[in-house]
């Protein structure tokens, strides 16, 4: 007993002792002044910068012309709200019905809002944005940096190129001048302005990365710009140093959905071309052909005799089209458009859109061996060119992909179906249909396959998500599912495969990795 109270006291005197030395430093650390005042802490701070200013005075005026440049870009970028009304299936109660508790009406749609940007292009308030940003919108409405809002209305869209072009009734606004984007170089230096998460009037530094990146199922070429790019940048400017607009933002490749540092926008050059032909016809005037075309495949260029495989093949002709009166003949191979060398269908489908209706354009076709000189004058793209087809056309060298063409709607019922030997293991796709379209509200030229699972535990987990739209597979658009598992069997399994998506009415590139 007397150990234990020993114990206790010498507990109590180590207690007493350290609660002690605390109060103490405490104190001194608060000791007041002889005013009763706490005294300040020295504090000596640099006299100067470690480097004389007119070392730097490059990269000062550098920062003063940016400064300048911001202000002056800003004003011309606006904000772009939308609202639809979107139907849903909702559980009745019939009961609370009955009693009046709940509208039924009121139980059919909810409201689906998004943000994008756009951009004044000219005094009487016309704005180009991207076509996927309104598309099947209920309301528009625009918001400009000082903080004024207005309705905006559709003058047209091309949804091809990926544009819209909008109006709103406002004075004292800024447009911006549209600059010569095929002049732009690789490595130029260029700003993004947008609304990125709805962070309005937002500017990004960067360099044009890459020109003449294929757009997937939007038509033409995009620059790619390591300037961020974020979702809500869609339909914002991407301006050059000189403060004219060189392109429209449009899409990123990302595998978390946020700027990597690859972002795409679609020059200038197809901006005006649509501006003017919208302002000017109500609508898009393209130019066409009228042919159905096949790659050169080695084997294709040894069966027409060519020493390389180049150019783009004529499967079929239409009636009555421009290269039926300019004698363009099934078997051709089309070799340079207008004095330019044909890289492949995207190339020249691209160029010929471009075209000037009423235009002579030069081409030059390789026929049984031998450099065939032609002249073709362009037309307008008939509303149904596409099944205008002469169908008894004989086939090209080398036969057509089975399965239907990318602007064929796909079977009503298609099963979904998991992707075949493996491929892409743990990931099932189906048809896209009308009806899925409308579920998803997707924009009216997606074209792809849907994701229907994702197994958790699959390589791709971490990239695709269910009801993901896939448009194309390495750059090859996928229209339907038979396309989807060729272009995956034409990837070696030893590499990763970049998709183009759609998510959330927003496309993206985004990386997808092969089981091994």
């Amino acid at each position: 007993m007397k150990r234990f109270l020993q114990f206790i006291l010498l507990v109590f005197l180590l207690s007493s002792a350290v609660s002690a030395l605390y109060v103490w430093r405490t104190r001194r650390d608060d000791a007041p002044s002889a005013a009763g005042k706490r005294v300040p802490e020295k504090y000596t701070a640099a006299e100067a910068p470690a480097i004389d200013l007119k070392d730097v005075d490059i990269l000062a005026a550098l920062s003063r012309q940016q400064v300048r440049l911001a202000a002056a870009v800003i004003p011309s970028v606006v904000s772009v709200a939308t609202q639809k009304a979107v139907r849903q299936r909702s559980i009745r109660d019939p009961l609370a019905e009955l009693f009046g508790m709940v509208d039924p009406r009121q139980r059919q749609n909810r409201i689906q809002s998004s943000l994008g940007s756009g951009v004044i292009v000219s005094k009487e308030g016309h704005i180009v944005t991207n076509n996927h940003v309104i598309d099947g919108m209920d309301q528009i409405k625009v918001r400009l940096s000082d903080g004024r809002e207005f309705a905006a209305r559709l003058i047209g869209a091309a949804p091809q190129n990926d544009l819209a072009i909008l109006k709103i009734d406002a004075g004292d606004l800024k447009p911006l001048p549209l600059g010569d984007s095929d002049k732009v170089e690789v490595g130029e230096m260029v700003f993004a302005v947008g609304n990125p998460f709805g962070l309005e009037e937002t500017l990004t530094q960067g360099i044009i990365s890459a020109k003449a990146r294929p757009g997937g199922e939007v038509e033409g070429e995009f620059f790619q710009t390591d300037a961020a790019i974020n979702p809500g940048n869609s339909g914002g400017a991407l301006v050059s140093v000189r403060g004219d607009l060189v392109g429209i933002n449009t899409a990123i490749f990302s595998q978390s959905g946020g700027s990597q540092g690859i972002g795409f926008a679609i020059p200038a050059a197809t901006v005006r071309r649509v501006l003017e032909s919208v302002l000017k016809n109500g609508r898009v005037v393209r130019g066409y052909l009228g042919v159905t075309l096949e790659e050169v495949t080695p084997a294709a260029a040894q069966d027409l005799g060519l020493k390389e495989a180049r150019g783009v093949i004529v499967a079929q002709v239409a009636n009555g089209s421009p290269a039926e009166v300019a004698g363009i003949k099934p078997r051709d191979v089309i070799v340079k458009f207008n004095d330019r060398d044909v890289k492949d269908i995207r190339d020249l489908r691209t160029r010929v859109a471009g075209s000037d209706v009423d235009a002579k354009i030069g081409l030059e076709v390789i026929r049984a061996g031998k450099n065939v000189p032609l002249s073709v004058q362009m037309r307008e793209m008939p509303a149904d060119y596409q099944v205008r087809v002469n169908p008894a056309a004989p086939p090209a060298a080398t036969p057509p992909p089975t399965g239907p063409s990318p602007r064929t709607k796909p079977p009503q019922n298609a099963p979904p179906s998991a992707s075949e030997d493996g491929a892409l293991p743990g990931v099932a796709v189906t048809e896209l249909t009308p009806r899925l379209a409308s579920r998803l509200s997707l924009p009216d030229d997606a074209a792809g396959v849907v994701v229907t699972r994702v197994d958790p535990d699959s390589p791709a987990a971490r990239i695709l998500r269910e009801d993901d739209v896939i448009e194309e597979v390495n750059q090859v658009p996928v229209p339907n599912e038979r396309e989807f598992q060729r272009a995956l069997s034409l990837t070696p399994r030893d590499r990763d495969m970049a998709f183009s998506i759609v998510r959330e009415r927003r496309r993206s590139f985004v990386p997808v990795p092969r089981g091994r």
